[in-house]
């Protein structure tokens, strides 16, 4: 299938198509959705004109959603259209990555995997840093490969500047960084000027990393010191697999549909072996682009995490996999090359399929893996508004993000700190005080979360003369079960539940 596009009016149709349905996306119900826990910390971070920051992510985003909160409010939709113009940023550079590291008709699959993946929409439209890192990410690559290429100083200093501008965004980058600064200075030793220029370029991203280095250690430690339980291999083997899953499937809950899930997971996984093949084989160092991103990422992440990190798998290590993203799915564009014609098109067709599907959960907004996104909060306002009586409250443990959405008479109360409850007199003096309480409950992937709300519920029941249940989003048994299997715990049958005290 290593032919040649000689129509340049139907390529730039079907390059200028892909940005057209990317942006549609994008855009679609950009405000609708409620806002996940973690764009909610966005929020809280970008309060004043010195914004408070992530471990491991400087405060470069966060100035910038600050300004941009002062420009055009902070509707949900506002937070999210910043995240717009970077994603498209994103995908232009894996067109002109693509175009430069594959044949045209192979760079022209390869953006529109990008374009159509589930995994990409589902983050990039988010109002955190994730696109802003991903188009900075692709940028440092593309002027590494320019700088390459051409051998002159002026890509090498907007190298160094745009490396300066990532890690300014995400810390872990300079996990990468060297890697690609290493591979640039071996392509330089046959080009003696150009060693020297190689200097200043890595240079100025080393300074930057000196100076911040007493908050990054800090930070570091703050993270080393949260108590994690040991590796598993369970939980070893999904970090590993569930990127590889996230890149040809997406992020939704139906990964128990074996008869979807398995072939579209087969077929991505054979073209990526295949690409890998046929990078090698063509040779050149700008094969090591496309071959070592990928895999790098996803081991560095599963250590990491690993070590580090307590609870759920998967929010994290897919996170981290996105950037790594346009990479792979190039390389499972490079799968096609060499290929017969129909086998090429029965692989492709079934991949594209699989992302089509993911496509549609994502519209048709089905429940993720992240227990952090994607919850109904406008429903449950509603759900409690309706059925409510007045003087009655509702609680929920560590979950702020439900207040920005909250409209029902009932009074709403964040529990953040264990045994906080013992300070607010409806809850302490219940049933005596004679309103109701409402407890929302959610799994947030958190084993304190949901410690914390099992004993309230257990405590609450013994008191209560009667208690309501109502599931919200609820699991299929199959789906539940499944759950269940990955989470190593038994799953709750809904993914949200609200339940009613009466005294």
């Amino acid at each position: 299938m290593e032919t040649t596009t000689s129509n340049p009016r139907l390529r730039s149709l079907l390059v200028i198509a892909a940005f057209v349905v990317f942006t549609a996306l994008l855009v679609y119900r950009l405000g609708d959705r409620e806002l996940w826990l973690d764009e909610v910390i966005t929020i809280g971070h970008t309060q004043t004109a010195h914004p408070a920051y992530d471990a491991f992510h400087p405060d470069g985003y966060y100035r910038l959603m600050y300004q941009w909160r002062q420009l055009f409010g902070s509707s949900d939709g506002a937070l999210r259209a910043l995240s717009v113009p970077f994603a498209l940023l994103a995908l232009l550079l894996v067109w002109l990555l693509a175009s430069r590291l594959l044949p045209a008709p192979t760079a022209i699959l390869a953006l529109w995997l990008v374009a159509l993946s589930p995994f990409a929409l589902l983050y990039l439209r988010m109002a955190r840093y994730f696109s802003l890192t991903l188009a900075a990410t692709l940028l440092v690559v593309y002027l590494a490969l320019l700088a390459r290429e051409r051998a002159q100083p002026v890509y090498y200093l907007l190298l160094g500047l745009a490396t300066v501008a990532l890690l300014n965004v995400d810390y872990v980058a300079c996990l990468g960084v060297p890697l690609l600064y290493l591979w640039l200075r071996g392509t330089t030793e046959e080009r003696r000027p150009a060693r020297w220029w190689w200097l200043p370029a890595a240079a100025l991203p080393a300074a930057f990393l000196l100076l911040k280095l007493p908050a990054l250690l800090h930070d570091a430690r703050g993270v080393a010191g949260v108590a994690a339980a040991p590796p598993t291999l369970h939980g070893l083997l999904l970090k590993l697999g569930l990127p590889f899953y996230s890149a040809t499937v997406g992020e939704t809950t139906d990964f128990w549909r074996f008869y979807l899930v398995v072939p579209v997971g087969l077929a991505g996984m054979l073209l990526w072996g295949l690409g890998l093949r046929n990078l090698w084989r063509r040779g050149g160092p700008n094969r090591w682009l496309l071959l070592a991103p990928w895999p790098l990422l996803v081991v560095i992440a599963t250590v990491v995490l690993s070590t580090l990190a307590a609870g759920e798998p998967w929010p994290r290590v897919s996170s981290f996999s996105l950037y790594a993203l346009p990479f792979f799915l190039m390389t499972v564009a490079a799968g096609t090359l060499r290929l017969r014609r129909w086998a090429a098109v029965v692989l492709v067709g079934i991949f594209l399929l699989g992302q089509l599907y993911g496509v549609s959960n994502y519209l048709a907004r089905r429940q993720f893996l992240n227990p952090g996104y994607n919850v109904a909060w406008r429903e449950v306002s509603r759900l409690i508004g309706s059925r409510t009586s007045p003087g009655e409250v509702a609680i929920t443990f560590w979950d702020a993000s439900i207040s920005r959405y909250w409209d029902a008479p009932a009074r709403l109360v964040d529990i953040t700190v264990p045994g906080g409850e013992q300070q607010e007199p409806s809850l302490r003096d219940f049933p005596s005080s004679g309103g109701g309480v409402w407890l929302i409950d959610r799994d947030r992937g958190s084993d304190t979360a949901r410690t914390a709300t099992e004993a309230f519920v257990t405590r609450m029941r013994a008191l209560a003369a009667t208690t309501e249940e109502f599931s919200v989003m609820p699991l299929s048994p199959t789906e539940q079960r499944w759950r269940s299997r990955l989470g190593g715990r038994p799953a709750d049958p809904a993914y949200l539940r609200v339940y009613h005290f009466r005294p």
